[in-house]
């Protein structure tokens, strides 16, 4: 009984980890949200089978301006997403699910966000949600990305 029971959790921690890898085929392109002052886009490229890495920007008046460098990247058997905002220290947040094309990021301890939720709604949408405690108070934001060629 003993070996059966080390096969089955053997069986689902693969499931689990296969469901981890799915970000791969599922993250990289180009991701654009559209608003009435700009435009704001995430640029996602597969590294290798252990990153991907992105950028994040903003367009206004024909001016790219980058905001921040992203990775999705491997750590030991964990995915780990790192943002490194202009002009600040890098913040690293680890995968704590990841179901149904959903992956919830988190770091406690990071000062505002604390969770990012990627939901890959339909084929080309992304709905991105920041949750955390800013100044004492809840705070959610909320971002719905398309795809573009």
């Amino acid at each position: 009984m003993t070996k059966m029971k080390i096969l089955l959790s053997l069986i689902i921690l693969s499931s689990a980890m296969n469901g981890q890898d799915q970000i791969l085929n599922l993250l990289p392109g180009k991701w654009k949200i559209d608003t009435d002052r700009f435009e704001a886009y995430e640029e996602w490229t597969i590294k290798d089978d252990t990153e991907i890495t992105g950028i994040s920007f903003s367009t206004k008046n024909n001016q790219k301006k980058i905001n921040e460098v992203l990775y999705v990247k491997k750590v030991g058997n964990f995915w780990a997403y790192i943002a490194a905002p202009k002009n600040q220290k890098p913040a690293l947040f680890y995968l704590t699910s990841s179901e149904n094309d959903n992956f919830v990021f988190e770091n406690p301890e990071h000062d505002f966000p604390q969770k990012l939720i990627y939901h890959f709604t339909k084929k080309n949408t992304i709905e991105v949600t920041i949750h955390g405690v800013e100044n004492g108070e809840p705070k959610e934001v909320a971002f719905t990305f398309v795809k573009v060629e």
